[in-house]
């Protein structure tokens, strides 16, 4: 990869940390940004920012001028942004548009992130189509440089799971070990479709330097969609102990997802390689670290 400057928004997330460490491994100067200060790893250099201060984010990308900016910020949830739809909006869209009219300007590349679940009715869900929407307009009519990368179910190290942010692997893990009974919601039949964590980074270093930048959508996940239920199972058998319980559906949540990997191989020349093989692997480092969030 040529020598580049890549900023990182959102780098203290649970992706961004991931995307930090790919980044390092790879030799490409990273400037993580990021409304909360890093705990686990640090770029090369870190400053706080918040992606909804327009004049402000500007500023802090004009300091560094970056190559690429990869936008990972973002108010995360599902049910739970029904709580905050001002917020989730205000962060979801308005933060990535500014992040977008500074690379517009700057001609510098955009890599965003969707959800896998475009379709589904909750304000994350909806906010985060709209500013996948966004950047493939401004693509179009005014020659935004950009890509998107649609990332399903990411699990591994990092994730928390004491947060009111309800995520499958670290709240069946965490349930579990804690001999609570792991909560299903819905039937178990709907199905997610699990990515590594590892993968997922690997999927947008690669875009930096692989995708035509023209506004292209790219599913990144497994391709091999799960049901719930047997998520839960797998879990339960490496623990060795527990059982489970059924809850009703969530709000806004739907049926299944699934990610199509034919734009992934075609355009990234990508696959992931890991898969729930590595539960064990992350069943282990949420026994030694626990399931804080890891933001300061």
């Amino acid at each position: 990869m040529a020598l580049m400057r890549v900023a990182l928004l959102g780098s203290s997330g649970f992706l961004g940390s991931h995307v930090v460490d790919e980044l390092q491994k790879a030799s490409v100067e990273t400037i993580g940004m990021d409304i909360v200060t890093p705990r686990w790893n640090y770029p090369d250099l870190f400053t706080r920012t918040d992606v909804t201060d327009t004049e402000g984010l500007r500023a802090a990308l004009m300091q560094v001028g970056p190559d690429v900016v990869i936008d990972l910020a973002g108010i995360l949830g599902t049910a739970e942004t029904f709580r905050s739809p001002g917020l989730t909006a205000n962060v979801n869209v308005l933060g990535a548009l500014n992040a977008m009219m500074y690379c517009l300007d700057a001609n510098a590349v955009y890599i965003g992130v969707d959800t896998g679940s475009p379709e589904w009715l909750n304000p994350y869900a909806i906010t985060k189509r709209a500013a996948t929407d966004l950047a493939r307009a401004l693509a179009k009519e005014l020659g935004l440089r950009a890509t998107i990368l649609r990332v399903f179910n990411a699990f591994g190290p990092r994730q928390a799971g004491t947060t009111h942010v309800v995520k499958i692997i670290p709240n069946f893990i965490r349930a579990a070990l804690e001999e609570r009974p792991v909560p299903i919601f819905g039937t178990g039949e709907q199905t997610v479709d699990l990515v590594s964590a590892e993968d997922c980074a690997r999927a947008f270093r690669t875009a930096i330097s692989s995708a035509p930048h023209t506004g292209e959508v790219i599913d990144v996940g497994s391709g091999q969609p799960r049901s719930v239920a047997s998520v839960a199972d797998l879990i339960l058998n490496i623990v060795g102990r527990g059982s489970v319980i059924a809850l009703p559906d969530r709000p806004g949540v739907g049926a299944s997802t699934s990610a199509d990997l034919t734009r992934c191989k075609q355009i990234l020349g990508f696959t992931p390689q890991a898969d729930l093989g590595t539960l064990p692997d992350v069943v282990a480092w949420y026994m030694n670290h626990g399931f804080e969030p890891w933001q300061d």
